[in-house]
């Protein structure tokens, strides 16, 4: 590119700031500069006429181990594909709340209540398209957070509203109004204060009519989750047995699992990613190939290595010899706009 995008600057003691613009750009060049960037957590589209056309603005401020970020730009699609979650080993909860704009269900319609907020988990894919919008981000790692969480594997796509979705705008809001005052030495207690709010909510939420695409007895799903990571690895963990154990049908059972392709994919995909995540661990790498292909239910490793190269686009090999890319101190130093990419990398670990 033949600009740098407008640099973001603090010159008062104070938490890190960073703003990341492409209004100083050319337009031929802001979406491919905005898509470069927030590449560091998702893969976005635009239309060639929104391209054309393009704004973008994100200004981030690093709360103690958390990311706030205010984020105003167009219409877009976002994703997370196994393939980038498995190479950027990026595992946090993702709180946003809408003051513009949001997603779009299949019909083009904006889905959700103005200024709703919802929570992605970051280690989960993700697909979906937003309007033109402007919106508050917090991001916090899910060591910090699901200890916290009654239910912390069940936070993917859960919109929050009524009461509890109220608490957590105002604190988002506040968050908003105090990140330009904050300092280092209260950061710590801010965080610390933010993460307990957040959890309460997300544990008073009426999930049952909150998950966006649940329409059968959470706590029935819950349960029957948690039977299956519990057998996980049994030569009996079949939709039949799972239905005797659990005291119900097959066929409600079918209907429990439906929006996630089935009983058997839902098993399937678990144990691909347990596999996935013993293949990561440095402690478990005396474990033969063959070893964690019959774990996750495969009588030969080339089976396993098709199945789990299906899913995450990439070969257990590829896995093992993984190491996370994260962005050099020097680059994010060098260019402040874009320190929070840097940020998003050592969420929890060092500012």
């Amino acid at each position: 590119m033949s600009r740098q995008c407008q640099t973001g600057t603090n010159d008062r003691q104070g938490v890190p700031r960073s703003i990341f613009s492409v209004a100083h750009l050319p337009q031929i060049e802001r979406f491919d500069a905005w898509k470069d960037s927030i590449a560091s957590i998702f893969d976005v589209e635009a239309e060639k006429e929104i391209a054309a056309n393009f704004q973008a603005t994100l200004e981030a401020t690093l709360i103690g181990p958390l990311l706030f970020a205010r984020t105003e730009t167009c219409r877009q699609a976002w994703s997370r594909t196994p393939r980038r979650i498995a190479l950027d080993g990026m595992d946090h909860y993702l709180i946003q709340y809408f003051e513009r704009g949001g997603h779009l269900d299949i019909e083009g319609v904006t889905h959700g209540p103005e200024g709703y907020i919802v929570v992605f988990d970051l280690s989960r894919p993700l697909a979906n398209t937003t309007t033109d919008f402007c919106n508050f981000s917090v991001l916090i790692p899910r060591p910090l957070l699901a200890a916290q969480l009654e239910r912390p594997d069940e936070m993917h796509n859960l919109v929050v509203t009524g009461v509890v979705g109220s608490l957590l705008r105002n604190h988002i809001l506040t968050l908003q109004a105090l990140s330009s005052s904050l300092d280092i030495a209260s950061s710590d207690r801010v965080s610390e204060a933010t993460i307990g709010l957040v959890a309460a909510c997300l544990n008073g939420v009426d999930v049952d009519s909150a998950l966006r695409d649940g329409s059968t007895s959470y706590a029935g799903i819950v349960q029957i989750k948690h039977f299956i990571d519990g057998h996980l690895h049994s030569e009996n963990l079949t939709a039949d047995w799972i239905a005797r154990q659990n005291g119900v049908s097959r066929s409600k059972l079918y209907t429990m699992f439906e929006r996630h392709g089935g009983v058997a994919a839902y098993i399937r995909s678990r144990r691909l990613q347990h596999a996935f995540h013993t293949l990561r661990d440095p402690t478990r790498r005396h474990r033969s190939l063959y070893d964690v292909a019959l774990e996750a239910g495969y009588n030969n490793d080339a089976a396993f290595c098709r199945a789990f190269k299906n899913h995450f686009e990439l070969t257990p090999g590829e896995v093992r010899r993984l190491r996370r890319p994260r962005p050099s101190a020097e680059n994010a130093i060098a260019n402040a706009s874009r320190r929070y990419e840097h940020w998003l990398h050592h969420l929890g670990a060092t500012a």
